[in-house]
């Protein structure tokens, strides 16, 4: 049996040595050593989606802005949390489309608060979507 010439505590496990896998150069210790470049990577970089996705959430941004102006205004405010307690979810979508933006408005409540979904519609609705979640309760 392997026993080290200093203290050891237990247990000890003695390196092993293995042997080349696939063809990779081996070393000691429990794994093989793996090659500098793995594989092909990944294709040349093309930023024009991002850039036109950045593009598209700044005008989210500044929509929800808008959205952000209005719900600050104390009556407004009121009557959506009026209607939303009541449950009368047709009157907190009319309030929602009295907001003034070109993009497409969608709002969820729960007793504790709002969730609020901007999304650019048609132009490119897959690029980005600003959402927004404000506490209006315990």
């Amino acid at each position: 049996m392997y026993s080290p010439p200093y203290p050891v505590p237990y247990p000890f496990c003695p390196p092993v040595f293995v042997s080349a896998v696939h063809g990779l150069p081996a070393g000691p210790g429990l794994y093989p050593r793996f090659p500098e470049n793995p594989g092909p990577g990944y294709p040349p970089v093309e930023p024009k989606q991002l850039i036109s996705s950045a593009a598209s959430f700044r005008k989210l941004l500044a929509d929800g802005n808008v959205v952000l102006a209005r719900l600050s205004d104390e009556p407004f405010a009121r009557r959506l949390m009026t209607a939303a307690q009541a449950g009368r979810k047709q009157e907190v979508d009319r309030l929602m489309k009295d907001i003034a933006i070109s993009s497409v408005l969608a709002a969820r409540y729960t007793p504790s608060g709002l969730i609020l979904t901007v999304t650019p519609g048609v132009q490119d609705p897959a690029c980005c979507v600003l959402t927004m979640s404000l506490k209006w309760g315990q």
